[in-house]
């Protein structure tokens, strides 16, 4: 969907570049990969490979970004990117807000998160999509990402309930446990794609 086909069917003012494709280098600026794990990635399988010159487009970038800081976290994407495809679309709900609020009309973060959707459309039609949907729980597009303490990992409503949905002496709670914020998440990220894109009148 070109930036055209945006303005004319959500009448919103102009939005530049987010339906674009971003570099290998732009894709490090922004999440934090580098160009050379970029590479290493590609070679395990992990980001798609190309006959020529990489290029990512925004969702890219959400599942690039969500594996990166679980990466830091020793959260590897090999066991995160699982997640990816959903988290990344909880982040993008949170962008469309970022995005409405550079607007000035907070309430057309539904039309944006929908331009989004459409935009990857081919994706969600794509059997990997239909596997991950049978792998995923119903809270798909919940709050929190969490690695237990048992090694099982979700993307969850809120971690206050989900622990007491499983009572205190469950496995997942006996020891460490990683809790991601998805809405801190997409705000991370928003902050970093801002001066990658252009907002008009």
């Amino acid at each position: 969907m070109g930036v055209d086909t945006f303005n004319k069917m959500w009448d919103i003012p102009r939005m530049e570049n987010i339906f674009n494709t971003f570099t290998p280098s732009e894709l490090a600026e922004i999440t934090g990969l580098s160009t050379t794990m970029q590479r290493d990635w590609r070679r395990r399988g992990i980001l798609a490979t190309s006959d020529g010159h990489a290029k990512f487009d925004i969702y890219d970038l959400t599942e690039v970004y969500f594996m990166a800081r679980m990466s830091e976290s020793g959260i590897g994407p090999l066991k995160s990117g699982p997640h990816a495809f959903f988290a990344g679309l909880n982040m993008l709900s949170g962008v469309a807000k970022f995005v409405a609020n550079e607007f000035g009309q907070p309430d057309i973060a539904c039309k944006i998160f929908e331009a989004f959707v459409s935009s990857i459309t081919n994706r969600i039609n794509s059997p990997p999509y239909m596997e991950n949907v049978a792998r995923e729980t119903p809270q798909a597009f919940d709050g929190v990402f969490i690695v237990w303490a048992n090694g099982q990992t979700g993307l969850y409503k809120s971690f206050d309930k989900e622990s007491a949905r499983l009572g205190e002496n469950a496995t997942e709670l006996n020891g460490p446990v990683i809790v991601a914020n998805m809405e801190a998440l997409a705000a991370q990220f928003s902050t970093r794609l801002r001066p990658f894109i252009q907002i008009g009148e």
